[in-house]
């Protein structure tokens, strides 16, 4: 009776081993599915933020190059006014620009080859986002095509104006997939960059444009100084300067902008320089 007993109580161990096997093999099947899921997003996620650190460091390598000089001029003026940067209208004025439109802009015929060329400069940049893999705008079926039309493009002359343009138009209201295309393009960092720097060309080039039409005198630059990161230092001053009754004070004031100018460059490439080290090992 006794080995009987034993017999029986190690023939339901036995079964009790093998059913909790089957549970967690069961369990383990049921599980797979959502832990490769969540392992695939990670990866993805991991992935995406890797493709934007690349993105946002080549910017930075980028904008190292562009804060090599600082520039620090003094000029009097009648009045001072602040102009706020909004993408999206300095999209659209930068787009509007063309041959045919400079008329109706009512841009001095002096000045229209200067506004044509803050146009192209704008598809140079779109061009050049297209045909980089690592931009987020890269456009692989077309980028042959693109990079044939950049001998056009990057010649300072009129030859580029036969290419049509692949800027996303904002004046297509109608059309509510350019609308998302040209907030896509205003969201990249590169992109915007230029453009920022592209509309302060184009409101000095209206200001000379309205001096022309309206023939007043055009704001005089006293003093000028350009300082390199090499450490070449140039300063310039007008010759209306010489004879100012207020010289001795707008020499004052010239070097205190320089000196504030020339801290806060300091000050920002330091920055850069120890955010590109700390991620770039």
């Amino acid at each position: 009776m006794l080995q009987k007993r034993r017999k029986t109580e190690k023939l339901k161990s036995k079964q009790l081993k093998s059913s909790n096997k089957s549970v967690a093999a069961k369990s383990s099947k049921n599980r797979q599915p959502n832990q490769i899921s969540r392992y695939a997003r990670a990866i993805h996620l991991q992935e995406s933020n890797s493709q934007r650190l690349d993105r946002w460091l080549d910017s930075l390598n980028s904008l190292l190059g562009e804060i090599a000089s600082i520039e620090v001029n003094t000029s009097v003026v009648p009045k001072i006014t602040t102009e706020k940067f909004m993408p999206w209208q300095a999209y659209l004025e930068l787009f509007a620009i063309s041959r045919t439109n400079l008329d109706n802009l009512h841009i001095h015929s002096s000045l229209q080859e200067y506004y044509l060329s803050l146009r192209r400069q704008l598809e140079l940049e779109y061009s050049f986002l297209l045909i980089n893999p690592q931009s987020e705008l890269y456009e692989q079926e077309q980028s042959k095509q693109i990079k044939r039309d950049l001998a056009l493009l990057v010649q300072p002359n009129d030859d580029w104006e036969i290419i049509s343009s692949r800027l996303p138009d904002p004046f297509e209201s109608d059309d509510p997939s350019i609308i998302i295309r040209v907030h896509k393009l205003l969201r990249n960092f590169s992109f915007l960059r230029t453009l920022r720097k592209l509309r302060e060309l184009k409101s000095i080039l209206d200001r000379r444009n309205q001096f022309l039409w309206q023939a007043k005198s055009v704001d005089t630059i006293f003093a000028q100084t350009k300082i390199q990161l090499g450490g070449q230092i140039s300063t310039c001053y007008a010759q209306k300067l010489l004879t100012h009754p207020h010289k001795q004070s707008l020499l004052k004031l010239h070097q205190e902008g320089v000196e504030a100018g020339e801290k806060h460059w300091q000050r920002l490439l330091e920055f850069l320089i120890t955010i590109a080290h700390k991620y770039k090992g």
